[in-house]
């Protein structure tokens, strides 16, 4: 596979854009998992819930941006920009 290759699920190049992309996505959705199990494992005390709804808020968007962008209008404007 040479780097001019277009990676087959969102068609962009091989570049440092597409790999940035893919670790902060990787990132996102680590984070939000792991912090769904420690939640959920273990019990969060009554002065930290305010905390712990505020960190789950902001991982869950995160999550809900990396999905947005690998199937949302990024990927498709990212395939339109290769065309040209």
């Amino acid at each position: 596979m040479s780097d001019s290759t277009s990676l087959p699920a969102v068609g962009m190049t091989n570049t440092i854009r597409t790999y940035g992309a893919i670790i902060v996505s990787i990132a996102a959705i680590v984070g939000c998992s792991l912090a769904t199990v420690l939640v959920l494992v273990y019990p969060v005390p009554e002065a930290s819930q305010a905390l712990a709804n505020v960190v789950m808020g902001g991982l869950l968007a995160a999550q809900g941006a990396v999905v947005q962008y690998w199937l949302g209008s990024s990927s498709g404007s990212a395939a339109k920009d290769e065309k040209k």
